[in-house]
């Protein structure tokens, strides 16, 4: 989709996005975030299957975004690990052979 508006294909854009009132969107706030790039506009995270159909699942998104990050900082996921391990403790279940 970035790479068409570059090219300035608004005819195909606007047959493939059925949300007409993203179209500005694209033109408006990702052309210019991505006028530079020649690839990498999306990264994408894999998570847990869906459990009614085994599906395979991920979350895509745009690189450069101004919402909060999806996964947690290494030092966000040490306290969480560790603010787990002191529950599973404080719980009387054994830590030893947890995996972490």
């Amino acid at each position: 989709m970035i790479d068409l508006a570059k090219q300035g294909d608004e005819e195909t854009i606007n047959s493939w996005i059925t949300k007409k009132e993203l179209i500005p969107k694209v033109f408006g706030h990702l052309l210019p975030r991505y006028e530079d790039k020649v690839s990498g506009y999306t990264k994408v995270y894999k998570i847990p299957p869906r459990k009614a159909d085994t599906a395979k699942m991920g979350i895509v998104e745009f690189v450069g975004n101004e919402l909060p990050p999806l996964l947690p900082s290494d030092d966000e996921l040490r306290k969480l690990r560790l603010e787990k391990l002191r529950d599973l403790s404080r719980k009387g279940i054994p830590i030893s052979g947890t995996p972490v």
